[in-house]
Parts: structure tokens; sequence; C-alpha cells
């Protein structure tokens, strides 16, 4: 039996390695996406090579076109990690003879200190949404909201600053895992783990309560927690849409992410002092060494704070 093509090799079962992901991996709407970039680019470069070199030697000069096209290190290493994904899968499935990802492929794995959120530009956003929603932080404030799409923002924004939740976590909250009177919140993250996240502020469970008592209707029984325009889930790139409309209207000069939302909560955790163990449990990372970039940021921190204070300056700069 002839040995089959690299096109047919690989373009012949990518769809079939996405819907695998789809349907076995706890993936977000975002990651297969990339995924699926990231393989359905590999498999344009296979067919337009036209050649019948082996899978591995198509791997190598696909990489290495990618460095020549200028791909910044990041997305060539998340290509990778597509590619070897799907590499394993051909191989696992027996449609190909060998696991055809090249071994002499390196891609060092650098990462740069997490994004958060300045403390002014928070502050800007949360009484933007807050003013929209037409909340105030006082007391006595009632189960009535202005407007309730700006309302689903604040909530899920307000969420996330103070949990450290993913996007899609936010968005597969059921309402019967909120507790209102304790603030615990049951949230089901990769790989299916269940963890519990706990909303601690007052005012924030009190917030979602209300949010819950306002979006019921009568007959009608909901069980996400965050609801679209048109009553339904809201979507991971819904939430991500509204939170980038958000900072604009609130006249940030930063597009705001909700992953740059985790990560403001994890730093700020973690310049309180907060024991890393309880910032990844709560984070839900499966390894302690992802938790630790943060200690990163805590220094950056403390750098700043000392260079502002100017205390070794003013002490060695002599008085004119």
């Amino acid at each position: 039996m002839s040995q089959p093509s690299t096109e047919c090799s690989f373009a012949a079962e990518s769809d079939g390695y996405i819907s695998w992901l789809r349907s076995s991996r706890d993936l977000s709407s975002h990651t297969l996406r990339a995924y699926e970039s990231d393989i359905s680019a590999l498999c344009e470069f296979a067919r337009d090579s036209g050649d019948n070199t082996s899978p591995q030697m198509t791997i190598e000069r696909f990489f290495d076109e990618q460095r020549r096209d200028g791909y910044s290190p990041s997305t060539l290493r998340r290509r990778a990690a597509s590619v070897r994904g799907f590499c394993k899968y051909l191989s696992d499935n027996e449609f190909v003879p060998a696991n055809p990802w090249p071994n002499n492929l390196h891609f060092r794995p650098r990462r740069g200190l997490p994004r958060a959120v300045a403390s002014p530009d928070l502050n800007r956003l949360m009484s933007y949404l807050m003013r929209a929603s037409g909340v105030t932080r006082g007391c006595g404030w009632d189960a009535t909201f202005k407007d309730m799409n700006h309302a689903t923002t604040l909530v899920g924004t307000a969420l996330m600053l103070s949990t450290g939740l993913r996007v899609a976590e936010l968005t597969r909250i059921s309402r019967p895992n909120f507790d209102g009177a304790s603030g615990a919140v049951k949230v089901v993250g990769k790989g299916r783990r269940e963890r519990v996240v706990f909303v601690t502020d007052e005012w924030q469970r009190r917030l979602i309560s209300a949010y819950i008592e306002s979006t019921v209707s009568p007959g009608v029984e909901l069980d996400c927690l965050l609801l679209n325009s048109r009553g339904s889930r809201l979507s991971e790139d819904q939430m991500r849409s509204r939170l980038a409309k958000a900072s604009r209207e609130a006249g940030l000069t930063n597009k705001v992410t909700p992953h740059m939302l985790r990560h403001s909560a994890a730093t700020q955790l973690i310049e309180a002092g907060v024991n890393i163990r309880f910032v990844q449990r709560l984070l839900g990372h499966a390894s302690l060494a992802t938790t630790e970039i943060y200690t990163h940021v805590s220094d950056a921190a403390l750098y700043d704070a000392i260079e502002n204070a100017g205390v070794i300056r003013r002490t060695l700069t002599p008085d004119n």
C-alpha cells in the first residue's frame, strides 16, 4: 500500500480532529477557533506545497515559513501546540504510521507578565457601568435597573474582578449555583473540574441577587445566570464585546478584556498578601507554577512603590 500524501494525512482528518476537540475537550469557543485556524493554516500549506514529502518534513517547512513570514513567538508557540496535538491525534487513531511531530522542533516557552488593569481605570469602568445600569453603591438601592444590558455587563465584570473567573466559567454559571446568603458560587473550570469561589462583598451579593430577581419572568424557568438581550445565555464572545464597548464608553485608553480582569484579581490578592496556594485554588490553576507568575507582578508593584516613595533617593542626594 502506498504512503498517503501529506495533504490527505492532514486535510482529510482535520475536520474530525476539530470535532473531537469540540466533543471531548472542555475548550472555550475562542480556543477552538484558534485550533481550527492553526490546523487550517497547516493544511493550506501542505496543499500549496504540492509535493509528497513526509508529514514530518512538511511540518518543519511549515514552521520555517511561519518564521520567515514574521509571526510573533507567542503565535508560533500557540500554533506549535495546536499542530503537536493534531499529530498526536493522527498517531493515536492510526491515520499515520507514526507521530509526525518533528522532535527537532523546539519553541522556548517565554511568558510575559500578565496585563492587569490599573486601579483608576477599574474604578472608572465600574463607575460607568453602575451609572449606565442605574445602580448606586450606597445602601438601600432597590432591585430595579435602568438598563438590563448594562446590568448584565456590570454583574459579569464585578464577578470576574472579585473572583478571577475565566470568561468561559462566568458564562456557564447557573442560578442555582449562586448562594446569595454566603456568596458561594460553584463553577466548572478547565477539564470540567468543579470548584467554589466566594463573593465576599455584601453589596456585590445584593447586586447579583437583585439582577436575578429582575430577570425572572412568570412561567419561564431560567438556568443561566447572565442573559443576553434575547433572554438566553450570554456567550463568551458577547461578554468580551460588551466589556470592550464599556471600556470605550467609559473613556479608557486601553480596551479591557476578561483575561485582564482575571489578572487584576490575582494581582490584587497577591499584593494583599494572600497565600499563593489560596490564589491557585481560587483561579482553578492545576499547577502552582502557573499561579507563581503573579508574584513577579507583585515584585514590580513593590519596585514602583519604593521608587515613588523616593526614600533612598532623598537620602543619597545631598541638599543643595
